[in-house]
């Protein structure tokens, strides 16, 4: 960052080897995440959050973990209070929208992924396709899933949204291609 004036700083600066342990126990929880360990995410996230209050990540991620183990009503409560700290982000908005979602609340999911229409279109227009589909309005979810491709989101979403939509209907044959397409395309992204 350039810019601005905080003016001198005053008293001793923190010693940066205090913050070890909190980069150690975040590099370990986040690592969890991408593991799909989520009974150590939960158990290290839940450690950072009680730690760091006021660390965001801590709480999207604790509830990102409840929300993957069914857990809804913890994840429900971690994602309002990421969303408290953060004032909304668009990352958040969408898990939210998408937890909302599964608790069959979908006009609550629907005005938080509309609120993440400006910041992040891809996956707020993805997220609106779910929500189509879950309401059985195949136009819209097919007009959302090709608005998320439009706005640069990577095919794979959209063509298993089009692919639903397309089974949701009847049109298996169509169904199956596109999902081999999206098969396709996660094989050739992997090779890359």
């Amino acid at each position: 960052y350039l810019g601005g004036s905080a003016g001198p700083l005053e008293g001793p600066l923190p010693d940066p080897k205090s913050r070890l342990d909190l980069l150690r126990d975040y590099g370990r929880a986040t690592r969890a995440i991408a593991e799909r360990n989520y009974p150590l995410a939960i158990e290290l996230f839940a450690k950072l959050a009680a730690d760091y209050p006021a660390m965001i990540d801590a709480w999207e991620n604790l509830g990102l973990a409840y929300h993957q183990l069914g857990r809804q009503e913890e994840a429900l409560a971690a994602y309002q209070k990421a969303m408290q700290l953060s004032g909304g982000t668009a990352h958040i908005e969408i898990g939210l929208g998408r937890l909302l979602l599964d608790l069959g609340r979908g006009e609550e999911a629907r005005l938080h992924a509309e609120l993440a229409l400006a910041t992040s279109p891809a996956a707020a227009h993805r997220l609106l396709g779910e929500i189509a589909l879950a309401d059985k309005d195949y136009d819209a979810a097919e007009r959302e899933a090709r608005a998320a491709f439009e706005a640069g989101d990577a095919p794979i979403g959209p063509l298993v949204l089009r692919a639903r939509v397309l089974a949701e209907r009847g049109r298996l044959d169509e169904a199956l291609a596109l999902t081999d397409q999206a098969v396709a395309d996660l094989e050739k992204a992997k090779s890359e």
